[in-house]
């Protein structure tokens, strides 16, 4: 398809079209990017007609372009072309391997979220195939790429095809160019011994990216619902050498709370913390239906979550007490729970949905901003160590151009109304992630996104055919 013999992929009988594109132009690791508006996101602000110069993938400085030039001479320029830069955005929580549900047909009509488990996302993960993971994960990471996503935090599932799938989806964040942390969901629904592969899978990864710089690793887990005392022992005590969290779903659905109280007389946060999986890595989904000793306990281990505003809207699942968590200073990340990769529209749904489900028009911007601009970047951090989130010194260069101009004034007090408003539909022009470009001038640098997109619409077929 791309004119490249078929490589054989990390699982044995795993053969993989390979889809970078090599014949494009490679970028310098060292440049000075001009003539742009840097959104700093730090006490400088707003900073127009500036520059950034990028050395060894870390922003060097940042500011009048004539005297970075002087700091490192002979970087090469590029010119911004008078567009906005930001911090490349964060996606907390996705699922990539939901890429190509996107139009999928769906038999019967789920009246509950147990019901859209089993009718959609129970069913999809059964059938899929390692081309249908690597696919899928490039789609998503295309998509992420055009939605200014330069770092995402991957929460994968494929029960008939466990072993090597994580590094079908690294190979894929790899050939893109971003950064991703990812793990393996896992379950008792699919029996012991899924699970126990399910285990391997998340150990035998997490040792494998343990030092990488761009990727890492998560210890995936289901939910409270589908998973075991025993098997969340033997996760805790696989985990225990590897000090990376667990990513987990929790009280996403009612079923989740109904069945924590019915079989162990107790919360799902409470559950979870007695089982040790609350680390200080972890990551907890959703945390919809929670109360206040649940937060009490969550605020206690000093444990993130993620609030997902569109996906839980559109599973009818309610809304998590997320004022509440907010002001007693929990780290609520933005996700999107793959339901879509633009999370810049997941950040405009938190505000709109807490004003909603509040009935407080006058709260949601502060909220928002510290989700995704501060909150996000921390999470991050922890995985891979470094700053995120600023265009500031010292910090990673993971940044994005937009092509916006403001029919309004544009500073550091409206800029989140920019953002909310004026920026959708996003207009990213530029992505690089740590110093390199993943997209120029609107065009995948590493990647040859029509034959990846040809080949998709063909595998998606064949998904929904053994659906």
């Amino acid at each position: 398809m791309c004119g490249l013999r078929p490589l054989q992929g990390s699982v044995p009988g795993a053969r993989l079209h390979p889809y970078g594109n090599h014949r494009l132009r490679r970028f310098p690791l060292n440049f000075t990017l001009k003539d742009i508006t840097a959104v700093t996101l730090s006490e400088r602000g707003i900073l127009e007609r500036s520059s950034i110069l990028v050395k060894d993938g870390i922003i060097s400085e940042v500011g009048d372009f004539e005297k970075l030039k002087a700091l490192l001479p002979g970087a090469e320029v590029i010119d911004g072309g008078g567009k906005i830069a930001l911090p490349g955005f964060i996606n907390a929580h996705t699922h990539l391997y939901s890429s190509l549900a996107r139009g999928m047909p769906i038999k019967g009509a789920p009246s509950s979220f147990r019901e859209i488990l089993e009718l959609i996302w129970w069913k999809l993960d059964r059938v899929l195939e390692p081309e249908d993971i690597y696919l899928s994960a490039l789609v998503g990471l295309i998509d992420a790429v055009r939605c200014g996503v330069t770092s995402l935090i991957d929460h994968h599932a494929s029960p008939n095809y466990i072993r090597g799938s994580l590094d079908l989806i690294e190979r894929a964040v790899r050939e893109v160019g971003l950064r991703a942390v990812l793990s393996y969901e896992v379950t008792d629904r699919n029996g012991k011994k899924g699970a126990l592969e399910g285990i391997e899978e998340n150990v035998r990864f997490a040792r494998k990216v343990r030092d990488d710089d761009k990727i890492r690793a998560s210890f995936g887990l289901h939910a409270s619902f589908t998973l075991s005392t025993e098997t969340l022992k033997l996760c805790r005590e696989a985990e225990s050498d590897l000090n990376v969290g667990f990513h987990i779903h929790v009280a996403e659905g009612i079923e989740d709370l109904e069945d924590s109280l019915k079989k162990y007389g107790m919360r799902t946060v409470e559950r979870l913390d007695r089982e040790g999986i609350l680390k200080d890595r972890s990551l907890l989904i959703h945390t919809v239906h929670i109360d206040k000793s649940e937060i009490d306990i969550i605020e206690k281990r000093g444990v993130s979550t993620v609030h997902n505003p569109s996906s839980n809207m559109n599973n009818a699942v309610g809304y998590p007490p997320l004022p509440a968590m907010l002001k007693r200073g929990l780290k609520v990340g933005l996700g999107t729970d793959g339901y879509t990769q633009h999370v810049l529209g997941e950040m405009r749904a938190a505000i709109i949905l807490m004003r909603h489900a509040t009935g407080n028009p006058s709260i949601g911007y502060p909220q928002a901003y510290s989700m995704f601009f501060e909150n996000n970047p921390a999470i991050l951090g922890q995985f891979f160590g470094g700053k995120f989130g600023k265009l500031e010194k010292g910090y990673r260069a993971d940044f994005i151009l937009v092509d916006y101009s403001p029919p309004t004034p544009f500073t550091d007090d409206n800029l989140l109304g920019h953002l909310v408003f004026g920026f959708l539909p996003l207009k990213v022009t530029d992505v690089f992630v740590g110093g390199k470009a993943v997209m120029r001038d609107g065009k995948l640098t590493n990647i040859d996104e029509a034959s990846v997109l040809e080949r998709a619409r063909i595998r998606a077929r064949e998904i929904w055919r053994r659906l």
